[in-house]
């Protein structure tokens, strides 16, 4: 029975620390246009590197931050000056993380890194598996062409 009931509280611990997105009933062009808006990156690359920032010494953790370096192909959104970027995700689908692997072509949506979002560094990115964020290869050639028309009239009005 005390073991029974061990296990039972393991199992809710668990479920209390799992990642939860939102799933909303959007039609998959006005999922694109949020997630365009409410991004502050896109961008397609590849990964070039992978660095892990432990959070304990001692063990691994699901909030170890992993930084993901991408190699710039393309940007849709933001203000990506550089070749090169670094992409920051947590460890594990328990806490969201993005697992990238090494080598492959990823399209990415990013926010700023972080709960203050006045104060923090213009090249703070992260990600989660909550984004629309995708190996390039399973992203449908529809989203592409959305978001480079969004990011064509979000241009124009920058200019305007």
């Amino acid at each position: 029975m005390k073991k029974t009931i061990t296990i039972l509280l393991f199992l809710i611990s668990i479920q209390s620390f799992a990642c939860s997105c939102i799933k909303t009933n959007d039609s998959f062009k006005e999922k694109i246009s949020k997630e365009f808006k409410s991004s502050i990156a896109i961008f397609y690359g590849k990964v070039i590197k992978k660095r892990t920032y432990k959070t304990n010494q001692d063990y691994l953790s699901s909030a170890d931050i992993i930084f993901y370096t991408f190699e710039i192909v393309k940007v849709y959104k933001g203000e990506i000056s550089k070749k090169r970027i670094i992409i920051k995700s947590n460890r594990g689908n328990q806490a969201c993380g993005y697992s990238f692997k090494l080598n492959q072509k990823y399209l990415v949506y990013a926010n700023y890194y972080g709960i203050d979002q006045e104060n923090v560094a213009k090249d703070d990115l992260f990600t989660s598996i909550c984004h629309r964020t995708n190996l390039l290869k399973k992203v449908r050639k529809k989203e592409l062409r959305l978001l480079k028309r969004y990011s064509k009239k979000r241009k124009q009005r920058l200019n305007t």
